[in-house]
């Protein structure tokens, strides 16, 4: 499971490569991927969604980037400042002509906090 880690009200790109059996795959024109965050997978209401298509994609990361803005965290409630809470991701694929293809890419958790290491963490004292 990957992990992904963002602090609230920051924004943050995550590359996103997509391979299949070793080699690298690229989104078609009528391909995109749809990134969601949720407090469960389970879970019908999203608190972030983002579509993700071939002009996201860096050339020289050779990846698609998922941009996270300041305001996609605006909803998500943190009560402390040195509050961290865990939610799940998943990063779906679709097909604009096929809408019957779907498929569901991978799935982690998405950790939001006030900010990058509490006291004690890393060194930070």
């Amino acid at each position: 499971m990957n992990k992904l880690f963002i602090i609230k009200r920051n924004s943050a790109s995550f590359p996103i490569k997509l391979n299949y059996k070793g080699s690298e795959v690229k989104l078609g024109s009528d391909d995109y991927l749809v990134f969601t965050v949720r407090k469960t997978i389970e879970d019908k209401d999203y608190l972030i969604r983002k579509e993700i298509s071939s002009d996201d994609y860096n050339e020289s990361l050779e990846a698609y980037l998922l941009n996270i803005s300041p305001e996609d965290t605006d909803t998500i409630e943190l009560t402390n400042f040195d509050d961290e809470k865990t939610f799940k991701y998943d990063i779906t694929f679709y097909n604009k002509t096929a809408t019957t293809i779907e498929s569901t890419l991978l799935r982690g958790d998405f950790v939001v906090g006030w900010r990058a290491s509490k006291k004690g963490d890393e060194g930070n004292e």
